[in-house]
């Protein structure tokens, strides 16, 4: 009897195994257990985040004025940076966002961690409507 009880375990144990303990309903995501549905709630990028946003252009020139001015100028035409007027165009919204946030290859320092997403927003939302975009 004993013997019977040890296979029968044995096999109940090899059967959720294999099947998982959903009951073997779904398949095998390759994902540890987490079906498909669990990678939609992952939280979208800084960038998408920013995008979704309606930016508030007079109060990104607050923080224009503060943090880009000293390179951009007060007017967007460039001191030690090159002109807005010519950068932000042809610039598609993430595109722009990514110089913002990370900066670029050329000298422009990123400003990831230093303002909050709506206050990016409202600076994309202030240079595209001053400098076009």
């Amino acid at each position: 009897m004993q013997i019977k009880s040890l296979y029968f375990l044995a096999c109940a144990a090899s059967l959720v195994g294999l099947t998982g303990c959903d009951g073997g309903d779904k398949e095998d995501s390759g994902l540890g257990g987490l079906d498909d549905t669990a990678l939609t709630s992952l939280p979208d990028s800084p960038v998408d985040q920013i995008l979704a946003l309606s930016g508030d252009a007079s109060l990104g020139e607050g923080d224009y004025t503060a943090r880009c001015s000293g390179c951009h100028g007060i007017d967007g035409m460039g001191v030690s940076a090159p002109s807005l007027f010519d950068v932000v165009p042809p610039l598609s919204g993430e595109e722009l966002v990514e110089v913002i946030l990370y900066g670029t290859d050329y000298g422009m320092p990123g400003y990831e961690g230093q303002l909050t997403n709506q206050a990016f927003a409202d600076v994309v939302a202030y240079l595209t409507t001053t400098y076009g975009g």
